[in-house]
């Protein structure tokens, strides 16, 4: 894997294999990253997978640009069809993504009660079925929680070995506190620009600057001035002048912070 450019942002979470950039951009997904890399916007991307199919296309996409990694797992939402379809076959096939060059974690996995797409008792097994390989594999994970803070929290206390990446953090400042004892990194996006960020914005001031990341989850959560348009990370200046802002703290130096980061949780040092 070639070394990773010292000029622009890291973003530590994306989605460009999502049908939305093909609909929004010529080239799709593919094509604004070879832009943004060209133009020296960003130096890296962690593209993350929902389910297996998605798994896949990440990984092609990385195999065919410089700077892009990826993950592997499964989101809550598709819990219930991973587990009807055949679970030892899905974690098998799981498994061998994650024997991946590129790929550098498994996830985004977690807990998502707000949805409910997959009963809760489905998302907990799967959830703890993927702590237990990445447990096995010491790899780290991407932990999506939404409306489930507490429930997620004791899958990670469980689990207290595995460590890894919060995505799009929304946990209150107590409990990033503790999920920093647990050895997580916390990363933050385009909520963080909202009017309603308070409490975003506490918890951007818990986190020491070594374990701080900045990430889109584009092409949702598209950052003020841009929401409603179709994100990608030519917009994380926005989210890194909202987390200075909230630190006291230089743009420029949340850049540098988070691309180192994100290359130390990812082992891409």
């Amino acid at each position: 894997m070639k070394p990773f450019s010292e000029i622009g942002f890291f973003d530590a979470h994306a989605h460009y294999d999502d049908s939305r950039f093909a609909e929004s951009f010529p080239g799709g997904g593919a094509a604004v990253l070879r832009d943004l890399f060209s133009r020296g916007v960003v130096c890296g991307v962690c593209n993350s997978a929902s389910d297996l199919a998605s798994a896949r296309a990440a990984r092609a996409l990385a195999n065919a640009l410089d700077g892009v990694v990826f993950t592997a797992g499964i989101h809550p939402h598709e819990a219930a069809q991973a587990l009807r379809s055949g679970i030892d076959s899905v974690m098998t096939q799981l498994e061998a993504l994650l024997a991946e060059e590129k790929c550098v974690a498994l996830g985004e996995i977690g807990l998502d009660f707000h949805y409910d797409f997959s009963p809760r008792e489905e998302q907990h097994r799967l959830f703890a079925l993927q702590m237990e390989l990445a447990k096995q594999k010491n790899i780290p994970v991407v932990i999506h929680s939404r409306e489930a803070a507490e429930p997620t929290l004791a899958v990670l206390r469980a689990f207290s070995g595995v460590r890894g990446v919060i995505h799009s953090c929304a946990f209150s400042a107590e409990s990033v506190k503790e999920l920093l004892r647990l050895g997580y990194y916390i990363s933050f996006s385009g909520p963080a620009t909202f009017k309603n960020a308070r409490g975003i914005l506490d918890a951007v001031r818990a986190v020491p600057e070594d374990r701080l990341l900045i990430e889109t989850d584009c092409p949702y959560l598209a950052p003020v001035p841009m929401r409603g348009k179709c994100n990608h990370s030519g917009y994380l200046g926005y989210i890194a002048a909202a987390v200075a802002a909230a630190r006291n703290a230089d743009p420029e130096q949340i850049r540098r912070q988070t691309r180192e980061n994100a290359l130390r949780v990812f082992s891409l040092l």
